[in-house]
């Protein structure tokens, strides 16, 4: 491929804008490399291309290095038109069709009856140069030429800005809804006189009765088949009452609340101390020797 200068006339009153172009000079091939010949003259494509000194690459110069490339690539639009074959038949008798497996017929390159047409070299020399003229409709395309251009940038950050009203109004309700939360809970811890929790330790204390370890025996993994009589006892949270087996721990005899069923269980009552855990009344007989 050889690089040349065209003359082209530029009419800017229609209907034609471009008359075609001509050569007026080569300037020598786009890359000065070739194939060595084997013995019989046919090219060694399995050699490198040389001289190896002629070949180009983008350091130093870059500008050399895209015109060269973008040859490369009208050459390879060229080529992907040109490859395929047109097999024609005789007629037996009868019209004949072409069998086309190319993409040339999409160009002026043949007739419409799928011949070369005549002079095929100086049409495809043409062309080749309205590929390259084509350039001039995509400028971006135009990767040799040095352009300056007034280029505005633009950086996004983000920032936050805070407008107290809009903070309070965000805020406050979360606020007092927060209060009044805490008013209800205040409330609850006075009418109750004590705290409580869900926790697995609060409830393991709060279940300790004999009277629920005699009826929960047989049933202490929970699982099905579930006793019915068990499942429809009534229980309720207070005071056990004194009249059951529990005795009061210590000498002050702090009463013990837990689980219970309802006849044995007593309300709990504001400011009355409770104890801990109450243990089953043993009686120890004790023999003096």
């Amino acid at each position: 491929m050889n690089e040349a200068r065209y003359k082209v006339n530029w009419n800017f009153t229609g209907p034609y804008f471009m008359e075609m172009p001509t050569i007026e000079e080569y300037r020598g091939p786009v890359l000065d490399t070739n194939f060595t010949k084997n013995e019989d003259g046919t090219p060694n494509y399995d050699a490198d291309p040389a001289p190896a000194d002629n070949f180009v690459r983008p350091l130093p110069d870059v500008g050399l290095y895209k015109k060269v490339a973008a040859y490369h690539a009208m050459g390879d639009v060229l080529r992907d038109f040109l490859k395929g074959h047109i097999e024609l038949e005789p007629p037996l008798p009868g019209p004949s069709y072409a069998v086309v497996a190319s993409d040339v017929t999409k160009t002026r390159l043949v007739d419409v009856n799928s011949l070369p047409k005549k002079d095929f070299g100086m049409v495809l020399q043409t062309f080749f140069a309205d590929l390259v003229l084509s350039l001039y409709s995509t400028p971006e395309m135009l990767v040799v030429e040095n352009q300056d251009t007034l280029m505005n940038r633009t950086q996004w950050r983000s920032s936050f800005v805070y407008v107290p009203k809009r903070l309070w109004m965000c805020y406050a309700p979360v606020i007092a809804v927060t209060l009044i939360i805490l008013l209800f809970g205040m409330l609850t811890i006075w009418e109750d006189g004590t705290t409580f929790s869900t926790g697995f330790s609060r409830i393991l204390v709060t279940t300790r009765n004999t009277t629920l370890d005699d009826i929960s025996r047989g049933a202490c993994l929970g699982n099905d088949p579930f006793p019915m009589e068990l499942m429809h006892t009534r229980l309720k949270f207070g005071v056990l009452s004194e009249g059951s087996e529990n005795e009061f721990m210590g000498e002050q005899g702090f009463q013990h609340c837990a689980f219970g069923v309802a006849s044995e269980v007593a309300p709990i009552r504001r400011g009355v101390p409770y104890a801990g855990l109450r243990r089953r009344r043993q009686k120890l007989d004790v023999v003096e020797k």
